[in-house]
């Protein structure tokens, strides 16, 4: 009784899993019909077929027996490799031997020694029908392909997510040529091991953006075997990377020109004090929030050719950071500091030793003082960007004091609430000017700056309530009569404009909200 029972569950569970097997063929039939019904890809008819997860007893002769009844077989090569990880190139003689048998395979109804085998087209390239000359000029293309960037700003926000299996692909057909890697704020489905694949097959990479991947320790240690030329290295919020981790990191690559951290709340700044002194030129961190004043300001000391600096969104901005810069990176030309930290109200950064400044921008730091301002523009001569928005404690004497540098041409004083017209009448040559959030200002110190900059650009009044159509009027009179053929853009979201019937083929008016100043990207002409 019990022996029939048995046999009664046996035979219900054999049959569920024949009935689970047909049913998971059809929905793979189903859902790939157009793939697998085609007898080519990009015109290149499919004859060779690539057989996969085949067993270390297979031959070459059980190969060609299983799949002849498909059809007549051209030729059955079997590639055997240390790791026990055998496949095979099956050649039909015709396409439609080789479609049958890749549906099949597709839908797991090909088996061998008890396991189901992988079916997959060859590579085009080795397509037997492939025109030789193609076939060569596929190959060589891959060799010309030296960047590859699968960031935002490339490809958009539409970009289809990208996974460790389909990036292995790519880099194994160009992987050796490959010396810039981009992987920044890609849509995250990259597994653990994605840097090791990255290492593997890049083996001249020098430049790798890894700001969107997740890292362990290990991993930095088989890139920093694997690839010994980096000199451009960014990593992301990772969990366990630890100050030692990257102090080794740092030993071994004594040619990094550019290291940043994103996000990463597990490193103190110790390990800053490793990175090449003589090499670095650019150092960014952002919302590195345990990175502590005593230790970046030490680091900084020992950082003298650096001639790029950003911190952005870090708590611990301190009195001995801004001391470093102000006696040590005297090379500096790029330097970016972005926070709200309120608590910094009297902050001090002299500019007296960053003669070479060009681009300065200082936003949302309460720290920031009409003083210091006078400093930039007495110390400062080269700076053609600047942008203070949202330090509260400047108002005209600064923004009059800064109007003296004769090469700026980039100007934001975004939620700047004490500006008026009065600091903006000396202002000439600029070719973007944002005052989003400045109420005081009116359409008397616009079409001042309107006039007095034939150059402009982008001029951004958004939230400006005081503005009204004579600014209008008067930037479509000065762009109707321009002669070099520049464009302005206008944001007027929040003021008292009223567009009317009339355009002028040089103004473009804009009336929607734009990303808050602070976090967007900088304006490029689109």
């Amino acid at each position: 009784m019990e022996n029939n029972e048995a046999d009664e569950i046996e035979s219900t569970i054999s049959t569920l899993e024949d009935r689970y097997r047909q049913i998971y063929r059809e929905i793979n039939a189903y859902i790939n019909e157009d793939e697998i019904s085609s007898k080519s890809i990009d015109g290149v008819p499919i004859r060779k077929l690539f057989i996969g997860n085949l067993a270390e007893r297979a031959t070459s002769k059980d190969v060609q027996n299983l799949f002849s009844v498909y059809g007549k077989v051209e030729s059955c090569y079997l590639y055997r490799n240390e790791k026990k990880r055998n496949c095979a190139f099956v050649t039909f003689m015709n396409v439609d031997s080789a479609s049958s048998a890749w549906r099949d395979g597709y839908c797991k109804q090909i088996r061998l020694h008890n396991r189901d085998l992988i079916v997959m087209a060859a590579d085009l390239w080795n397509q037997p029908d492939m025109c030789k000359h193609w076939r060569v000029l596929s190959l060589k293309s891959w060799h010309t392909v030296k960047k590859l960037d699968l960031s935002y700003s490339t490809w958009g926000q539409q970009i289809r997510p990208i996974n460790t299996a389909m990036l292995r692909r790519v880099l194994l057909r160009c992987g050796k040529f490959i010396t810039h890697i981009h992987l920044s704020d890609v849509p995250n489905d990259l597994s653990i091991n994605t840097l090791p694949i990255i290492a593997y097959f890049c083996p001249n990479l020098t430049c790798i953006d890894g700001s969107s991947l997740p890292i362990c320790p290990m991993d930095l240690h088989t890139l920093t075997k694997k690839c010994k030329k980096i000199t451009y290295l960014s990593i992301g919020s990772v969990a366990d990377i630890s100050d030692n981790d990257l102090k080794n990191v740092f030993k071994e690559y004594e040619d990094l020109s550019y290291f940043e951290a994103r996000g990463n709340d597990n490193i103190f700044g110790t390990c800053l004090s490793y990175l090449p002194a003589q090499m670095l030129r650019t150092l960014v961190i952002k919302e590195c929030h345990k990175i502590t004043d005593a230790n970046l300001s030490t680091a900084l000391a020992r950082l003298k050719n650096l001639e790029c600096l950003k911190l952005l969104n870090c708590c611990h901005i301190g009195e001995k950071i801004m001391e470093a810069i102000s006696d040590h990176c005297k090379s500096l030309t790029d330097l970016r500091i972005c926070g709200r930290a309120g608590w910094l109200y009297n902050m001090n950064i002299q500019f007296t030793n960053l003669v070479n400044l060009r681009r300065l921008e200082i936003t949302h730091f309460f720290a920031l003082s009409n003083e210091q301002l006078i400093n930039v523009a007495l110390n400062c001569p080269q700076i053609t960007h600047l942008d203070i928005s949202g330090c509260d404690k400047v108002t005209d004497t600064g923004i009059i004091a800064i109007a003296g540098l004769s090469k700026l041409e980039y100007l934001y004083i975004n939620f700047l609430t004490n500006i008026t017209n009065h600091s903006l009448k000396n202002l000439v040559n600029l070719k973007i000017f944002e005052c989003h959030s400045c109420p005081l200002i009116t359409d008397h110190g616009v079409c001042k700056i309107l006039v007095s900059s034939p150059q402009l650009q982008l001029l951004d009044l958004s939230q400006c309530c005081n503005i009204t159509n004579a600014t209008y009027e008067v930037a479509k009179r000065i762009c109707d009569s321009r002669t070099n053929n520049v464009i302005l853009k206008m944001f007027i979201q929040g003021t008292q404009i009223v567009l009317t019937d009339a355009v002028s083929p040089f103004l473009q008016t804009v009336n929607f909200i734009r990303p808050e100043p602070f976090v967007r990207m900088p304006y490029t002409g689109w």
